[in-house]
C-alpha cells in the first residue's frame, strides 16, 4: 500500500476504527494520540486530517458497501440521500458535517502548531502537473523571478516504496547526489535547489525542451 505505484488514496493507512457515534469519535481521539506517541511518524494519509501532530488521522466517510446507479461509493446524507463517498488524495468533508469539522479544527493543533517559515514553493508558478504517483507530484514549473522553466519533483516521506525499500526522499537525495557530481557533464541537467515544504520535501532541475526517450 505504500509502493510507488499503490492507489494515493488509500497510501499510509494501516488501521482503520469505525465509530458508533462522534462522542465516541472524540473520546477515542487522544487516547490513540497517547497509545502511539512512541511511533515515529508515518506517511501524511492525503485524503484524510492529522490530529493534533501525530499518527492519528481521521475522515468522514463510508464503512459499508453502498453503491449508486452508477457503481459511485456512496453515504448517506443526513435526509438519507445517497452522495459520492469522495475518496481523493485531499481532504474534504460533506456539506452536512461541516459544522462538526468546523469545531474539530477549533481543537486540532497539528495544522498550527509547527512554525510556519517563508514558503519557498511560492518562489514557482506551477504550470502543470506532469505525472502523480504515491511517491509524490511532478510538476513543469517557471521561476517567478526570471520565468526560467523548471521541474519541480515532490517526495513524501516513508511514502513510495521501491523494490529496496527505499522511500520517495531517499530517492530524491540519490539523485541530488548524483546531479551534484556530474554537474560539469554536458547534457545532464542542473540541480536548482532543494528544499522542505510542509511534511514534503521538493527538488527542483532546469527544465529541457525536447522529446523523452521513450517518446524516441
Amino acid at each position: 500500500m505504500n509502493s510507488k505505484n499503490a492507489n494515493r488514496s488509500s497510501s499510509g493507512k494501516f488501521i482503520t476504527i469505525y465509530l458508533i457515534n462522534d462522542q465516541n469519535f472524540l473520546e477515542l481521539l487522544d487516547l490513540l494520540v497517547s497509545e502511539t506517541k512512541e511511533f515515529e511518524k508515518g506517511p501524511y494519509i492525503l485524503n484524510d486530517k492529522r490530529w493534533k501532530n501525530s499518527n492519528i488521522f481521521y475522515r468522514y466517510g463510508a464503512f459499508e458497501r453502498i453503491l449508486n446507479e452508477h457503481g459511485e461509493h456512496c453515504i448517506r446524507d443526513e435526509k438519507g440521500k445517497l452522495i459520492e463517498d469522495q475518496r481523493t488524495p485531499f481532504y474534504q468533508v460533506p456539506d452536512f458535517v461541516k459544522n462538526f469539522d468546523d469545531y474539530l479544527d477549533s481543537m486540532n493543533t497539528s495544522e498550527t502548531a509547527e512554525k510556519k517559515e517563508k514558503s519557498k514553493l511560492q518562489k514557482y508558478k506551477i504550470e502543470t502537473a506532469l505525472n502523480y504517483s504515491n511517491s509524490g507530484g511532478l510538476y513543469l514549473a517557471s521561476k517567478k523571478k526570471d520565468n526560467q522553466k523548471v521541474i519541480v519533483k515532490e517526495a513524501r516521506p516513508n511514502a513510495g516504496l521501491d523494490g529496496r525499500g527505499n522511500d520517495a526522499l531517499r530517492r530524491h537525495q540519490i539523485e541530488r547526489n548524483a546531479l551534484q557530481k556530474l554537474s560539469d557533464v554536458d547534457g545532464v541537467v542542473n540541480l536548482v535547489e532543494v528544499f522542505k515544504e510542509w511534511e514534503h520535501r521538493f527538488l527542483v532541475e532546469e527544465f529541457i525542451e525536447g522529446q523523452d526517450l521513450r517518446h524516441i
